[in-house]
């Protein structure tokens, strides 16, 4: 018997600061799923809005931008709110 596969949902984004304001250019991966997924990476446009397609599961994305990184755990599978992944700022450890 085959099986049937649910196909990818899209999915809208953006990448925002602490304060809320978009983050233009930052580059979004998927960093674990609980299914296999290629290696892949997103650039934000000038709004730093992003969008993907995603099969049914749960995921990790990431964002990294000069001004710092942020992940976001997402739910898949079905048509669902914005992704929104806060960056906050890279400190430097003492000695660096």
């Amino acid at each position: 018997m085959a099986r049937q596969l649910t196909p990818p949902t899209p999915r809208a984004g953006r990448v925002v600061d602490t304060s809320g304001r978009p983050v233009p250019y930052a580059i979004v991966v998927i960093v674990s799923g609980s299914v296999p997924m290629p290696e892949i990476a997103l650039r934000t446009d000038a709004d730093g809005r992003f969008g993907l397609r995603l099969p049914p599961g749960t995921f990790t994305l990431r964002a990294h931008a000069p001004a710092g990184s942020g992940d976001t755990a997402v739910e898949a599978g079905t048509a669902g709110d914005e992704i929104v992944i806060t960056i906050t700022p890279q400190t430097v450890a003492d000695g660096e």
